[in-house]
């Protein structure tokens, strides 16, 4: 049997459960200096898992129209994979009640020692990334960032990643960088290589969107939701304006759930919250569907784009991250952004999508994707790599939070959703996984596929400079 049916087979059994019901479901690109690419030549999947052809879906696109694949363009900034299961999940699945699983996504044939003797780093750096989102001016802010474990190497790790993208200093010798465990003290908890790995994405991708900001890493002593959530609300008291939050689990039980409607640690005033939708599409397995605290109402839940550079006014373009078909990842496919429908968070007055009942996840999304990756310095994996999942997203948004410095003005959800018309509109792609032909009920077609103006997988947009934050 081939790869794809195995996995049909796999999933075929939970399809009707979770698919999308409404309140339920809820080559090689080298950088030729900092913060630019020398793309490959684009490689486009025939299909778009969940929808029509991509050609056929660019066409109907407004931001796109103008966009196509031809041979004088250079590259759109994929990074074909090289290697039979190319990329593996850093953290373990999240299987116990009340466990929360980190959601980076590691291409392991990027690794600097899996490359050629003659390659460099690959994946998006910070002018990259910077010039996809139009982000500059602005000032800065104290972003923080809560994850499991401890991470010995922080601070030489981000030295070496800002020092090669010529990013001002920001160490815990300087004081830029503080590194703190969930109480506030400053004796770590012990190490975990894959929360290592996160640590690394995190502290990277806010330092790409807001190299001027200053960082909290707030270490919990476990990957347990009350060891995190402590955490987040130590970084609070410590100040932190933005907190980024790259895990989450299902509002289910036996995937670190069940959710709960609201929570202390994301409710203090004069904080931004931010956390990532997960990297399992539309709920139709692997522990899919709303994650928490992405879920929560007073959280800014950041979904996953595929992000490539285009011939178009913006020069770039993105669609729905959907990667759950490609063989190159193993059986469970490569990922998807996370989207759903709540089934314990109320609605809140300010979220005016009318398919959802309840809360609907996500509200604002960006770069996401194992085939488009974001370059890393992580020394536990050797030094240079790359990564994508909706554990990219969550740090880039929370950065561009930091830069926009207005975390104290109110609620960060909200604020969002009241300046939509300053986001780039996605509207292309789906987050299911296409050989099962899975569709939404009809009500809320539009939790998994991206639509003019709201659509789960990709929220509102992705951001078009400071505005909408």
């Amino acid at each position: 049997m081939n790869r794809p049916y195995l996995r049909a087979m796999a999933l075929s059994g939970i399809l009707a459960l979770t698919a999308c019901q409404g309140g339920s479901m809820g080559g090689n690109a080298v950088p030729q200096g900092p913060g630019s690419m020398q793309q490959p030549a684009a490689q486009q999947p025939a299909e778009l898992p969940g929808g029509p052809p991509l050609a056929a879906q660019e066409a109907a696109s407004p931001e796109s129209a103008s966009v196509g694949h031809d041979a004088s363009f250079a590259g759109d900034g994929e990074i074909p994979m090289t290697t039979a299961n190319a990329v593996h999940r850093v953290c373990a699945q999240a299987t116990r009640p009340g466990e929360k699983q980190c959601f980076a996504l590691e291409r392991l044939d990027l690794r600097s020692n899996n490359l050629s003797p003659n390659a460099t780093h690959q994946g998006y750096g910070p002018a990259d990334l910077q010039s996809a989102y139009k982000v500059s001016g602005g000032k800065s802010s104290l972003v923080a960032i809560v994850d499991a474990f401890g991470y010995p190497n922080a601070s030489s790790d981000l030295a070496a990643y800002r020092s090669y993208y010529k990013l001002p200093a920001c160490t815990t010798g300087s004081g830029c960088l503080k590194v703190r465990n969930q109480t506030g003290g400053t004796n770590p908890p012990p190490s975990n290589t894959g929360w290592d790995a996160e640590q690394a994405l995190d502290l990277d991708m806010v330092s790409a969107t807001c190299p001027t900001c200053k960082i909290l890493l707030v270490q919990a002593s476990s990957a347990s939701g009350n060891d995190l959530y402590t955490a987040v609300s130590e970084a609070a008291k410590l100040g932190a304006v933005v907190i980024s939050n790259s895990y989450g689990g299902s509002e289910t039980r036996g995937c670190g759930g069940p959710g709960e409607p609201s929570d202390p640690a994301f409710s203090a005033s004069g904080h931004i919250y931010v956390a990532s939708s997960g990297d399992s599409g539309g709920g139709l397995a692997n522990c899919g569907g709303p994650q928490q605290p992405c879920s929560l109402s007073t959280v800014v839940c950041a979904g996953g784009t595929h992000l490539v550079r285009a011939h178009n006014a913006r020069g770039w373009k993105e669609s729905v991250w959907n990667e759950l078909s490609s063989n190159a990842c193993g059986s469970g496919g490569c990922g998807a952004a996370g989207s759903g429908c709540s089934i314990i968070v109320k609605k809140p007055s300010w979220q005016t999508d009318s398919g959802c009942k309840m809360r609907s996840e996500s509200d604002v999304s960006a770069e996401a994707s194992v085939l488009t990756p974001v370059a890393v310095y992580f020394s536990g994996y050797g030094g240079w790599t790359a990564f994508g999942g909706t554990s990219v997203s969550a740090p880039l948004i929370s950065g561009i939070f930091g830069r926009a410095a207005n975390g104290h003005s109110g609620n960060g959800p909200q604020n969002v959703w009241s300046h939509r018309s300053q986001l780039f509109d996605q509207t292309v792609g789906s987050n299911l996984y296409a050989p099962l032909s899975g569709n939404c009920a009809s009500s809320v077609q539009y939790i998994c596929y991206a639509a003019k103006g709201y659509d789960g997988p990709t929220g509102l947009g992705t951001p078009n400079g400071l505005g909408a934050f």
